[in-house]
């Protein structure tokens, strides 16, 4: 596992809000995480979706632009992994049914529903 996989990971666990960082640092890793499709980043990925954690950021750091942290981060979760093939279409169901999130929920739904019509000659 790579330094950004444990990043991401730490960031999401349950519990894990010793520190904080600055968006610029968590929007980079994550960007390494959805650059490249390895077991290691899919992992990742599921768990930020996973994840209820609130990410706290640094007093004067960067935001993000409409949602708080964690809910930008599932929005790029959402689409790395549909980008990234089929076999990731249950999670991204699960995390559509699951969350209290209607715009969430529209945005996986939405993603799925592209790559569906993507896959059509």
């Amino acid at each position: 596992m790579a330094e950004e996989h444990a990043f991401i990971n730490r960031l999401v666990s349950p519990g894990f809000k010793s520190r904080v960082y600055g968006w610029g640092r968590i929007v980079m890793e994550m960007d390494r995480v959805t650059g490249r499709s390895c077991p290691a980043s899919e992992d990742s990925l599921r768990r930020v979706l996973g994840s209820s954690t609130e990410i706290r950021l640094l007093a004067g750091s960067d935001l993000p632009h409409v949602m708080a942290p964690l809910q930008s981060l599932q929005v790029q979760a959402i689409q790395a992994l549909a980008a990234w093939g089929p076999k990731h279409r249950a999670v991204i169901e699960e995390f559509a049914e699951n969350t209290e999130s209607e715009t969430l929920e529209l945005i996986a739904r939405s993603c799925l529903k592209r790559r569906r019509g993507a896959k059509r000659p």
